[in-house]
């Protein structure tokens, strides 16, 4: 019986070339765009995911009484190590910062903006040195990491292991690390890596209280909930010489930094789960609208396949064959349409990726997991498709068809004018909220 229907579906897509082209075009392209859009949210939405104590670490937040509530992301420079002390379900801290020097080795002279941290960044996060030793890498108050692009762009094909570089005509460094490129993926990106306690060089407040100046990390005790360490810490300022009184402090889980910051002083570029919802609604829609086209076009073609049917069902088929029959035929329109639209995707990324400012890919990134529910996003795009025209024509009487009566005629005729309208509705909607977010985002680039 699988191979009658394929025989027959494969008959029907060499017969009607220029219907099945239409068809498979308008699902693949459909297919293409919501497969774009998945990725940019999947993408998104795995921001600092690759930590192996993500579920364990926060970002310290405050909640400060001004003329208004505000919530600022940096902290006071003592803050990471007295939680650490006084704090048991803290088991550790480190800060960051950033500032702007002009670095130099030989004839190589440019402005970069490097980070401060704690030796502790590689105890609570997983950032790898590909060159040096992350317990010692950072204990002496002039050493630097340096990623392995910026060892490329700097040092050629040199060791930078111990080469010395120069900030700002002033300060010299010595390299002591070479850290692996850190994931686009992560809210923290580093080119440069400091101790932490070169601030006090400078004049930052590393350790006062009356500055709030750096962001601030702890890592919790596995079995700790953030909402049980976030209650004890509350209040800690309090008992501190802090400038803001009534101060209390909040715990953000490390996942929902990038998604969930509208905060003050957040140093780090972020993103909004608005957009995640917008867009994943968005690839919704343009998936509807090519279901609905595939829809159209198959109850259009009804009248055409109303004698198979009838045929089909005076020599014994009954109505669960046909519907079979059907749903059959699309999904194999939908996975030919599927491996169309996979090739635009691989065509479109490099394009795509430098408008999304991403790195995204979807073969060669072996994401099985995106790939299998690419696969039943197809089959259920198949499914949808065909729902209304294999229940259409499997209805039909035999004995009526056969006499060369019409079925469905009205209903039919309906269905498809309430398609059409719901696709042009739907395809306003998107045009218009496209030219919004486009205008929003013109908007803020000029201000």
């Amino acid at each position: 019986m699988f191979k009658n229907y394929l025989t027959i579906a494969m008959r029907n897509l060499l017969k009607y070339r220029g219907y099945s082209l239409i068809n498979i075009l308008g699902l693949a392209i459909g297919m293409a765009c919501c497969i774009l859009i998945l990725l940019w949210v999947q993408d998104e939405i795995s921001y600092d995911r690759f930590h192996t104590n993500r579920n364990e670490i926060y970002r310290v937040l405050q909640n400060i009484h001004l003329d208004q509530d505000v919530t600022w992301a940096i902290t006071q420079g003592p803050l990471g190590p007295n939680l650490k002390s006084d704090f048991p379900e803290i088991v550790d801290f480190t800060r960051t910062t950033d500032r702007g020097f002009r670095l130099v080795y030989g004839e190589q002279r440019f402005d970069e903006r490097v980070g401060f941290a704690d030796p502790s960044l590689f105890d609570v996060f997983d950032f790898s040195l590909v060159k040096g030793d992350p317990q010692q890498a950072l204990a002496g108050p002039r050493s630097i990491v340096i990623s392995e692009s910026m060892a490329t762009k700097y040092f050629g094909n040199e060791d930078p292991m111990g080469k010395i570089v120069t900030a700002d005509d002033t300060y010299e460094f010595t390299v002591t690390g070479v850290l692996k490129d850190i994931p686009h993926n992560s809210h923290m990106q580093f080119d440069f890596i400091i101790p932490f306690v070169f601030g006090l060089e400078l004049n930052y407040t590393v350790d006062r209280w009356n500055n709030s100046q750096f962001t601030t990390y702890v890592l919790l005790e596995q079995g700790v909930s953030g909402d049980q360490a976030a209650a004890k810490i509350a209040r800690y300022l309090d008992a501190k010489p802090t400038l803001e009184e009534g101060t209390i402090l909040r715990l953000q889980p490390l996942t929902e930094v990038h998604l969930y910051s509208d905060h003050e002083f957040d140093r780090y570029g972020r993103g909004d789960i608005q957009y995640v919802y917008v867009f994943s609604i968005a690839a919704t829609f343009v998936l509807l609208i090519a279901c609905m086209n595939f829809m159209n076009l198959t109850t259009a073609r009804s009248a055409r396949r109303a004698l198979e049917v009838g045929l089909r069902k005076v020599v014994g088929a009954q109505r669960r064959d046909i519907i079979l029959q059907f749903f059959g035929e699309s999904i194999f329109l939908t996975f030919i349409a599927l491996v169309c639209a996979v090739v635009m995707v691989e065509l479109l990324i490099p394009q795509f990726n430098d408008l999304a400012g991403k790195e995204m890919t979807l073969i060669a990134s072996g994401n099985y997991l995106l790939l299998a529910g690419i696969c039943g996003i197809a089959l259920l795009t198949g499914i949808l498709s065909a729902s209304y025209p294999a229940l259409l024509l499997s209805s039909y009487q035999p004995i009526k068809v056969l006499m060369g009566k019409s079925q469905g005629g009205r209903s039919g005729s309906l269905f498809r004018r309430i398609l059409v309208v719901t696709q042009f509705a739907i395809s306003l909607v998107l045009i218009i909220g496209a030219i919004t977010i486009y205008r929003q985002i013109e908007f803020m680039q000029q201000v």
